[in-house]
């Protein structure tokens, strides 16, 4: 069975209604000690709510699937509980997000 990466997703504490900062742990290769710590943006956190929260915090596994909305392949964050079609992808301001 394939091993697929994973990436932990840790958070900083923010005031009420601001955006979310954070990084996460990238294990490309899971067995293999090889990791990366990349810097987040996230919408702040409201409950887990669809659209206009942030994800929990945890540990995630990664695919490489094809995004219908983006019309390319890019990571997904899989078994985001209650939530789906979470991607990684660029953006430098809270308006790059937009909560999925």
């Amino acid at each position: 069975m394939k091993a697929h990466p994973k990436i932990v997703l840790y958070r900083r504490a923010q005031a009420k209604g601001q955006p979310t900062l954070g990084s996460f742990l990238w294990e490309p290769y899971p067995g293999v000690m090889r990791h990366m710590m990349i810097r987040s943006i996230e919408l702040p956190w409201k409950n887990n709510d669809k659209g206009t929260s942030c994800i929990p915090e945890g540990l995630y596994e990664l695919r490489f699937t094809l995004s219908k909305r983006f019309g390319k392949k890019m990571w997904e964050v899989m078994n985001v509980p209650g939530r789906g079609g979470i991607r990684i992808h660029a953006g430098n301001y809270l308006k790059d997000t937009e909560g999925c």
